[in-house]
């Protein structure tokens, strides 16, 4: 019986010891309800960058909006000169269009793990959804036109043709300015879904690294290269970097 009070009394000081810890580090901490971050990403399929801004909607969970920009590579993406001219630049052959989009998103945070007072890490999972507004611009190579019966050539601004143009006969991409005059928009919509680790010990900066899935579908396909067939569904996993501010005003 003796035994049993100890335990149960250890078991009291334990709990009140731990719930004026709970206590102490909660009031310890400020109260920072908005958050503004910008971000670089890296994704199996390209590389962007965006902005968020966060707003606490409770303890636990945090909605984002989330506005951003990126460009798409294909993975058949392969850099190319032509050999037989030393001042040649560098090209990607059989690339048709160049393709990038711009994407708002409405998502939230929820925590898994909160960080300490003291610092550490703290874990979330977030999910996102929005639309996409996508752009494709025509590439243009400059091509080597060989004059019939002579030694001659002239190089010219082309608008690249798989059926015209190739290794032997580019010179090297054109300006890279060139070809907004035909831009060619792709509406579509926008998903991702991952984990957010936040590092560091002060409350008014953020830092964290996110990795994760996401997906985007355009309405209408996009053809970024030569031989290969246009797309509608672009799926890549990704990894960000945010850094940015918090604040307790509105």
């Amino acid at each position: 019986m003796k035994f049993k009070k100890i335990v149960l009394s250890l078991f009291v000081i334990m709990g009140v010891f731990a719930n004026a810890q709970i206590i102490g580090e909660d009031y310890s901490k400020e109260i920072l309800r908005k958050e503004t971050l910008m971000g670089i990403s890296l994704n199996t399929n390209g590389y962007g960058f965006d902005m968020r801004l966060g707003k606490d909607k409770s303890y636990f969970r945090k909605q984002v909006w989330e506005f951003g920009f990126s460009v798409k590579k294909h993975p058949k993406e392969i850099k190319a000169r032509n050999p037989f001219y030393i001042n040649s630049k560098d090209f990607v052959y059989g690339k048709i269009n160049k393709f990038f989009h711009f994407n708002a998103a409405y998502g939230y945070q929820q925590v898994l793990n909160h960080k300490p007072y003291w610092g550490g890490t703290e874990i979330r999972y977030v999910l996102f959804a929005g639309a996409n507004i996508g752009l494709s611009r025509p590439v243009y190579l400059y091509i080597i036109d060989y004059v019939p019966g002579t030694y001659e050539s002239n190089i010219t601004l082309e608008r690249f043709d798989p059926d015209l143009h190739n290794v032997d006969n580019i010179y090297g991409r054109g300006p890279i300015l060139k070809g907004f005059d035909k831009l060619k928009p792709h509406l579509g919509v926008y998903t991702k879904a991952g984990f957010n680790f936040e590092f560091g010990s002060d409350d008014r900066k953020h830092r964290s690294l996110e990795t994760g899935v996401a997906g985007e579908l355009f309405i209408n396909p996009v053809e970024m290269m030569a031989f290969n067939k246009s797309e509608f569904l672009f799926i890549s996993l990704y990894l960000n970097f945010h850094f940015g501010t918090r604040r307790d005003y509105y």
